[in-house]
């Protein structure tokens, strides 16, 4: 033999790595190059060999078949393994031992192992939303959900996501189906007025507020015109919440043909493991912007008509104040002077945070009040505004639903101060208690 370096060359040009022979093992020269490696179980050969030492002993993977490209080959593809590389890819993928359902499984070989249940893979864990899921999600909790399992936990709660934009995708359609009824009929009739309180009807139904209910049937008119938002809302792939953003991005368009190819590219991004309704909503502006540069100056222009100032109660018990749609530009300067006004307080002694100290001189400024009054040691001087007061109307109805209880099939009694009845035009009921005043 010819000595290089650590090892020696035989006769026949190969190389002697220095592995003993026995009775039970042949040298990897020796080893037919299509035949899988003797088994370590059954040669005596040392049971620590990994399969890399196996490939640096000579030994190759024979020919045998792929079973990704050739599934048929697949039982002599694993006898060709070594056997503990065997071992290790048959165990497969975490099955979920122990769980209360059978896992799923992470790989789907033809033939391979596979099973059932919520567990990251499983059947159910893939199931569309409706009555079978319904059920089987209903049975996995019934019994709480301390008896599920890490990854049936996940699985059930994905699952009743996906339920809930089954339900909100149904809700959709019957609110659509309940407008283009009274359109149907308001051209039948000839009377304008009967589909002017669709959300209304919404409202009273399903004990919203106007602003609710409108903002649900706008939402239902919007998935009308997007018929692959709501089919992937109504299979689960996405969830209300993604379903508003593409209505509302997509709603400036005046071309249905733009908005359907939007969404062709986007959807399949908006579902389970892709965006965040923050990242769908910039993806979907820019598409708008670059098929309708003028988009977002009509968006704008439109919405501006709805510039208000808005005040409600917060459920802490304290109050907000708020404008809304004003102009961009205006809306940073103020918000800048008010930040600069916060930092001037902070710096001068005034106690709280600078988000505190700019509602303080938000209302300051609001109240005619001088903002140094809000530093320590100083007073305000200020007059608390006298009280309005004036006569209370004991069964106040606003415009909106004063015009409604005048549209045909609205019908509304008083039995009792405050208390209303009011019969829409579906023919259902609802009964009302006004809230009273403060005392």
């Amino acid at each position: 033999m010819t000595p290089v370096g650590e090892f020696e060359v035989t006769g026949s040009g190969e190389l002697d790595l220095g592995v003993p022979e026995s009775a039970g093992f042949e040298s990897p020269a020796a080893v037919r190059r299509s035949a899988p490696p003797p088994d370590a179980a059954e040669t005596g050969a040392d049971p620590e060999w990994s399969f890399d030492e196996w490939v640096d002993a000579g030994w190759i993977p024979g020919d045998c078949g792929d079973p990704e490209a050739d599934p048929d080959d697949e039982q002599a593809w694993l006898a060709s393994l070594p056997a503990e590389v065997r071992e290790e890819f048959l165990a497969g993928a975490w099955t979920g031992d122990g769980e209360l359902i059978p896992a799923g499984f992470l790989h789907h070989l033809r033939g391979g192992p596979g099973g059932a249940g919520f567990a990251a893979g499983g059947t159910l864990d893939r199931l569309a939303p409706g009555p079978w899921l319904s059920e089987a999600v209903a049975a996995a909790a019934a019994d709480g959900h301390d008896q599920l399992g890490e990854s049936e936990l996940i699985g059930v709660l994905c699952a009743w996501r996906r339920m809930s934009s089954w339900a909100a995708a149904g809700e959709a359609a019957a609110a659509l189906a309940l407008d283009r009824r009274r359109a149907a009929q308001s051209q039948d009739t000839g009377r304008a007025d009967l589909g002017e309180h669709v959300g209304d009807e919404l409202a009273a139904a399903l004990t919203l507020t106007g602003r609710s209910a409108d903002r649900l049937l706008s939402l239902s008119r919007g998935l009308g015109r997007l018929d692959e938002v709501h089919a992937a809302l109504d299979r689960g792939d996405i969830d209300w919440a993604k379903a508003w953003v593409f209505v509302d991005e997509l709603g400036v368009l005046a071309s249905d043909q733009a908005a359907r190819e939007i969404v062709g590219r986007m959807l399949g991004r908006a579902g389970a493991g892709g965006w965040a309704t923050g990242q769908l909503r910039a993806r979907l502006r820019q598409a708008v912007l670059a098929a309708d540069p003028d988009a977002a100056v009509r968006r704008r222009r439109e919405a501006r008509a709805d510039t208000d100032v808005e005040s409600w109660d917060e459920s802490s018990g304290n109050a907000a104040l708020a404008g809304r749609e004003l102009p961009p530009g205006q809306v940073i300067a103020a918000m800048a002077r008010l930040t600069a006004l916060a930092r001037w307080l902070h710096d001068n002694g005034a106690a709280g945070t600078i988000g505190q100290l700019r509602a303080a001189a938000y209302m300051a400024l609001l109240a005619d009040r001088p903002v140094e009054s809000l530093l320590p040691g100083l007073t305000s001087g200020h007059r608390e505004p006298a009280s309005t007061g004036g006569d209370l109307n004991l069964a106040p109805c606003c415009r909106r639903h004063h015009r409604a209880k005048q549209a045909p099939g609205w019908v509304l009694e008083q039995l009792l101060p405050g208390q209303m009845t009011w019969q829409m035009p579906s023919g259902r009921t609802y009964h009302t208690v006004g809230d009273p005043y403060p005392t």
